[in-house]
């Protein structure tokens, strides 16, 4: 995954259900184990993470001259979506307040469609961990 395209080559994604469809996907890519990693020794340690198209990034690991780095807060995190992930190229800034949400609400919404593919309760663990470690 691309994170150092010019700012013009993204479209800034502001819409929620967009968003929460992204995430919700990424999530979904995860299998159970693999997803307890990420947020286990990724998103708890405020480290981005990402597939081959689609992923978060914390401010701290893009570079300065990065469009992005300039538009980011300390406290927010880049989803950054590449074709054919999205429709087109697309990134979003979100708080960390936001980032949490959506992750708790896709996999809330995953859990209720798909209840054996993963550990709910491990991934619920994790999620207050990575709660925690975001002071949201």
């Amino acid at each position: 995954m691309t994170l150092w395209k010019d700012e013009d080559d993204y479209k800034i994604l502001t819409d929620k259900n967009e968003i929460q469809e992204l995430t919700t996907n990424f999530i979904f890519l995860q299998s159970n184990k693999r997803l307890l990693d990420i947020l286990h020794n990724y998103f708890s340690e405020r480290k981005g993470f990402s597939t081959e198209f689609l992923g978060f990034m914390f401010k701290n690991e893009l570079e300065e001259f990065d469009q992005s780095y300039e538009n980011m807060t300390d406290n927010q995190v880049l989803l950054s979506a590449d074709y054919p992930a999205a429709v087109e190229d697309c990134e979003a800034y979100l708080n960390f307040d936001e980032f949490y949400q959506y992750f708790e609400d896709g996999f809330n919404k995953l859990v209720n469609e798909f209840p054996d593919r993963y550990n709910e309760l491990e991934v619920r663990q994790a999620l207050e961990k990575v709660k925690e470690a975001l002071r949201v």
